[in-house]
């Protein structure tokens, strides 16, 4: 590809509303840009996003996607002795500056929260302003005061002790790495309304001398303007008019969820006009008598959901506001997930950590035998190891004394009346009649509390329910962006300092809940406000 230094021919630039494809669009560009034989790199602001496009089994090398930051780390090659902002060196800057401490430092860029957590460190507020102010490219002498103090003794600290912090990581590239790692001749961007200036001056910076660079993403889902991310520099750069295209068409939204949509988003201070088309599904949005705090009244509608194999996403705009909906679900035997935060456990309380055997597991493994007749080795190994075995074996055996014989048997079907001859008739009958009550009672007392939820589910919807992906999602919008359900139910509640940015700056929370209402693909249930004082103006089911 013969490289261009004109401005204009260098820069495509694609827009995708929500559920219009721009992942899809952007991998099949990525493909046949590789088929061609070029070399590509592949970016975003967020590990999610980065895992999103790795996850298309593009025919790439894996450290040819990723995000911005980690490209900029590689380009770096290692001239330094670490990363100050990870926990390590966290600890060695409390320890010598107490009053400019820190929580914690590396933040994670996917934050769930619509504003972020300031951490309770003296330092903490100043280094948070810091990073969102070197993002935008604030020059430091407009800063305040307290914030260019704190920044001088970063910087000093850092340079005394060879660190460089994650900002550093992408200043040093746009001053001093004129060509992107791996000398690529083309950049693709996703998620591109995501960045701030100094991610895009260094992408262009990458761009020009790649000699194309095509940047895909949609202004109205910029949800990280709390550290730095500016939907308006999407727009910067001049490009030939044949260099931007728009997805209009979504395969996503219905009818009345577009609607919705689209009458709260355009009411948005600086809501520039795109064309944006609805699926042919008409769809719904509609009230509940049901908020965050009191939510079992929004269970008829997530049963009737499920009772037709539909998918269901329950969102709120902070994760503290998700509790009472997750003993709501818990307490009802309702199995659910977020896959797209894995390592929060609140969210993911069925999943399996590491190699051991789950709750779970260990409850499915007694079911089999009211379920299919029978049970197998793995089955009482996976049961009867987090049980009180003297209470149950008729030889009144621990199950470390037990389990060599356990061993000894065949892998598959053990036959009934070895079974029976193993762990007693009366465990066979309870098992053969699906005795959860009983299967609870026998549990070693540190295994029960991780079992209610499991044994509620059991009661709840059956053997099958436990071992099948949950329908239900649970989490912020934040942290679902990029997905969808076949059905939203939307919390319209804002946190003390998403309050703060209704007054202060609108437009965030507009692009907020635009995104939690557009991850539906045929229904919203919009909740009432646990504190209607705390709703986020005019989110209401009325909005179609």
């Amino acid at each position: 590809m013969q490289r261009s230094n004109r401005t204009r021919e260098y820069l495509s630039r694609v827009i995708g509303p929500p559920g219009c494809g721009k992942t899809t669009y952007l991998s099949r560009q990525v493909r046949v840009a590789h088929e061609a034989g070029h070399e590509v790199m592949v970016c975003s602001l967020t590990r999610a996003a980065a895992a999103e496009i790795a996850g298309r089994d593009l025919p790439l090398d894996a450290h040819r996607i990723g995000t911005l930051h980690s490209h900029a780390y590689r380009a770096l090659a290692g001239n330094f002795t670490g990363v100050a902002d990870t926990p390590k060196f966290i600890a060695e800057w409390n320890a010598e500056y107490p009053d400019m401490a820190l929580t914690g430092g590396l933040r994670e860029i996917d934050e769930d929260d619509a504003a972020p957590y300031e951490g309770d460190g003296p330092g903490d507020v100043a280094y948070n302003q810091m990073g969102c102010l070197r993002a935008r490219m604030v020059p430091a002498d407009t800063w305040l005061p307290v914030v260019r103090r704190f920044s001088n003794v970063w910087n000093q600290w850092k340079k005394d002790n060879d660190l460089i912090d994650f900002t550093d990581m992408l200043e040093i590239a746009l001053d001093s790495i004129p060509i992107a790692p791996g000398n690529p001749d083309a950049i693709f961007l996703d998620e591109a309304q995501d960045m701030g200036a100094l991610e895009m001056a260094l992408l262009n910076q990458w761009g020009r001398k790649a000699g194309r660079l095509v940047v895909v993403g949609d202004p109205q889902q910029c949800l990280y303007q709390w550290r730095g991310s500016d939907p308006a520099v999407f727009f910067e750069g001049e490009i030939l008019p044949n260099n931007q295209r728009v997805l209009a068409q979504s395969y996503r939204v219905s009818k009345a969820v577009h609607r919705a949509a689209m009458h709260w988003i355009t009411k948005m201070p600086g809501y520039d006009p795109i064309e944006y088309r609805p699926t042919e599904a008409e769809g719904l949005v509609s009230g509940l008598d049901a908020s965050i705090n009191a939510f079992s009244g929004a269970l008829p509608v997530i049963e009737k959901a499920l009772s037709e194999d539909k998918s269901v996403m329950i969102l709120a705009s902070c994760a503290y506001m998700l509790n009472g909906v997750l003993k709501t679900l818990r307490d009802e035997g309702l199995p659910f997930h977020n896959e797209y935060r894995r390592k929060n456990g609140a969210w993911n309380p069925l999943a399996r950590r590491g190699s051991g055997v789950t709750s779970s597991d260990r409850l499915a493994a007694f079911l089999r035998m009211g379920e299919e007749g029978f049970w197998t080795r793995q089955d009482l190994h996976d049961w009867l190891s987090g049980a009180k075995c003297s209470e149950i074996l008729p030889t009144k055996q621990s199950y470390k004394k037990f389990e060599p014989a356990l061993m000894n048997l065949n892998e598959g079907e053990i036959p009934y009346g070895l079974v029976e001859a193993l762990i007693g008739v009366d465990a066979v009958e309870h098992g053969m009649a699906s005795n959860v009550d009983w299967y609870i009672d026998t549990l070693q007392s540190s295994r029960r509390s991780a079992a209610v939820f499991p044994c509620n589910i059991a009661k709840h919807l059956g053997y099958m329910a436990l071992k099948q992906r949950p329908q239900i999602t649970v989490g912020t919008i934040h942290s679902t962006k990029g997905s969808e359900a076949d059905v939203v139910v939307l919390a319209p509640d804002l946190s003390s300092k998403g309050m703060d940015s209704w007054e202060n700056e609108k437009a965030s929370i507009y692009r907020l809940f635009y995104v939690g209402l557009t991850r539906a693909k045929d229904s919203v249930y919009i909740l009432n406000a646990a504190n209607a004082a705390m709703r986020a103006p005019g989110m209401v089911a009325r909005v179609k």
